[in-house]
């Protein structure tokens, strides 16, 4: 009876210490396997499972592996950052947020963890805008009015602007592009039509009228005489030219001439020049008779007119005394030419005797005392402060003029 308690205290103990021990220890479990006892399988997932650029997300079709994305107007495709989501444990290239241009589909591959591949070929546009105006049109540093109702421009450029070649300066709304194109030259002297063609492929066509301002302009710039003869025959002839010197602004010409030149004046050529664009009637190059005062009608490019008479004013030599002379001057602009050139000759003083005496009369060649009028003069002015007159024989020469007894003062010259 003692043997058996003792048994049974002693199994009792064992079951108590074994369960102690096994409520302490962890025991995990094996790990799965395939059925034929090898390593666990890699996942073969490989999808994108969220493709996004800027906010916006891309329609992924899964059964054909496309992606697209329309971004809004004006998104450049060239530079973009997708964020790339894919299946757990897969890998994709290029990788998210990695710059792409996506000008043309892109190919995006994702590779699953047990090396299997799958590609998506995404496709990204922008919607296309349909702006297509004029926003800027500069011509000639003129900003120009554009009317955004009729599509017209109008421009007036200053005077004297050669509209056969003008490059405009052009801005078109974003996106859009315009023919002919901005700062290309063009011939606008007829209205040029120029069409804006929008992002979508829309167009809109703008006529462009371009005039220059007409001039106002109407004066006398130039008005010369010639092979007129300003003398009576007891002078001489007069210059090949005379030039005539005044102011263009006013209302009256005045040229000299002896008191008695009448014959002289009747068939006198005037050679005109007037302001650009203008017009003058009687027309340059039509003989006049100069005996009388004679009216000239200068019309402007603009269509206004004014009027400029020209006189003669005659002058009596024999009011010319040798103090007159003496006091007069000759400077030529330089001493020494050559056969053929051209001298100038400025004079002081009262100038209106030299100017109908009409030539260089009285030349002394130095070499042989021999008196020579070889001269001829080619131009002098109309108040006689200036002539010209041809170098065309060798030698040394005093030049003065010569009347009432008396001469100016001589200067020397040489011709070579």
């Amino acid at each position: 009876m003692k043997k058996t308690s003792v048994a049974l205290a002693m199994t009792a103990m064992l079951f108590a210490l074994a369960c102690t021990k096994s409520s302490s220890v962890l025991v995990e479990p094996p790990p799965t396997q395939n059925p034929g006892g090898e390593e666990p399988v890699k996942s073969s997932a490989k999808s994108i499972t969220a493709f996004q650029i800027l906010n916006v997300q891309g329609d992924i079709v899964d059964s054909i592996s496309t992606i697209t994305l329309i971004l809004p107007p004006g998104t450049a495709l060239t530079k973009l950052l997708p964020s790339v989501t894919v299946s757990e444990k897969a890998t994709v290239s290029p990788a998210t947020l990695t710059e792409v241009d996506f000008t043309n589909p892109v190919i995006y591959t994702v590779t699953a963890e047990n090396g299997t591949e799958r590609k998506y070929t995404v496709k990204v546009t922008n919607i296309k805008r349909t702006e297509k105006e004029i926003t800027r049109f500069t011509v000639s540093n003129i900003y120009a009015s554009i009317n955004t109702i009729d599509k017209t421009i109008t421009v007036q450029t200053p005077v004297g602007t050669d509209i056969t070649k003008l490059a405009p300066d052009i801005d078109v709304s974003d996106g859009a592009k315009i023919s002919p194109a901005s700062k290309e030259v063009v011939d606008f002297t007829n209205p040029v039509i120029y069409t804006v063609t929008a992002e979508d492929g829309s167009e809109q066509k703008y006529t462009i009228t371009i005039t220059a301002k007409k001039s106002s302009e109407k004066n006398i710039v130039g008005f010369d005489l010639d092979h007129p003869n300003l003398t009576a025959s007891y002078y001489g002839a007069s210059a090949d030219t005379v030039i005539g010197i005044f102011n263009p602004t006013e209302d009256h010409i005045y040229f000299n001439c002896t008191s008695d030149a009448v014959d002289g004046l009747k068939k006198i050529v005037p050679m005109i020049k007037v302001s650009d664009k203008a017009t003058i009637s009687p027309a340059s190059g039509v003989p006049q008779d100069f005996n009388l005062p004679v009216t000239y009608t200068i019309t402007a490019e603009d269509g206004s007119t004014r009027t400029v008479t020209v006189s003669f004013r005659r002058f009596d030599m024999r009011s010319v005394t040798a103090e007159t002379v003496r006091a007069t001057y000759l400077r030529p602009d330089k001493n020494t030419y050559t056969v053929g050139e051209e001298v100038m000759v400025d004079v002081t003083a009262n100038m209106r005797w030299v100017l109908t005496k009409s030539s260089v009369t009285y030349a002394r060649k130095l070499s042989n005392s021999t008196e020579v009028s070889a001269f001829r003069l080619t131009k002098m002015y109309s108040d006689g402060s200036r002539f010209w007159f041809n170098c065309e024989t060798p030698g040394n020469y005093e030049i003065y003029f010569s009347e009432a007894s008396a001469s100016t003062t001589k200067f020397t010259m040489t011709i070579n």
